[in-house]
């Protein structure tokens, strides 16, 4: 299934130099924030940058929402005035923030190891400072790296990743450019190492087939966030450790 869209040049490259499977430029910053929070995490995935903060397990707030058995988690999820690459297209005040928002909350609460909490409120709190694509799946890492530094439960590790069609061909990690175009995408969040698909979200119907390579790229996608990440979360889980035996 081709769709036109004059992304990628003779060479096979897109506009930003990246061939068709490879990701932006990661960086991850875990302990970012000590003030009031209990984990948190900075996150960029090229130019697209998001901060998140996790505060609990603790005493909830909520009490209509108070479970004897297990935690519930409550998220927030904010994006900066200046956030856009456009102004007048913003990914805040408007039904895709709350679908976002949404997204995000059920998706750790099927990750999130809550019976160990009982009684108990978790609450995500992410905010997008910078916005150049894939912001859903940047909400998602940031998350996942925050709730780690926060020593919350989980039964895997959560990376995500999009997925869409450029010039009939496949691609991973879309920028803003390329999600402004009319192509296929798809936003994929994976258990990195059960490698189980937790979030799928699409904007529109496409044939069997293309799903099927959008969701296999999309994977392999978090697959490569699951390695950049590694080492970070390594140094800095033995740093935590380090100063624990302080």
């Amino acid at each position: 299934m081709a769709f036109r869209n004059d992304f990628l040049g003779t060479a096979g490259l897109r506009v930003d130099g990246r061939r068709p499977r490879e990701l932006r430029r990661l960086q991850v910053t875990m302990g970012t924030s000590t003030h009031e929070v209990d984990g948190s995490a900075y996150f960029e995935m090229g130019q697209t940058k998001v901060l998140a903060c996790v505060v609990g397990p603790r005493e909830p707030t909520q009490r209509s929402r108070v479970d004897m058995d297990k935690a519930f988690v409550s998220c927030d999820l904010r994006v900066a005035p200046f956030a856009g690459t456009d102004r007048k297209v913003r990914y805040g005040g408007d039904r895709k923030l709350t679908e976002a928002r949404s997204a995000i909350q059920r998706l750790f609460e099927s990750v999130i190891m809550l019976h160990l909490y009982p009684r108990a409120q978790i609450d995500i709190i992410v905010q997008v400072l910078q916005m150049d694509g894939s912001p859903l799946c940047a909400c998602v890492n940031a998350a996942s790296l925050a709730l780690i530094d926060a020593g919350v439960a989980m039964q895997d590790t959560v990376t995500a990743c999009t997925a869409g069609y450029l010039d009939g061909t496949v691609v991973i990690d879309m920028n803003y450019l390329e999600m402004s175009s009319e192509t296929p995408e798809m936003s994929v969040a994976l258990l990195a190492n059960a490698g189980k698909v937790v979030l799928s979200q699409m904007d529109c119907k496409v044939p069997l087939d293309t799903f099927g390579d959008l969701l296999s790229a999309a994977t392999q996608g978090c697959g490569l966030v699951h390695e950049a990440i590694q080492n970070p979360v390594r140094e800095h889980v033995e740093m935590m450790l380090d100063r624990s035996r302080e």
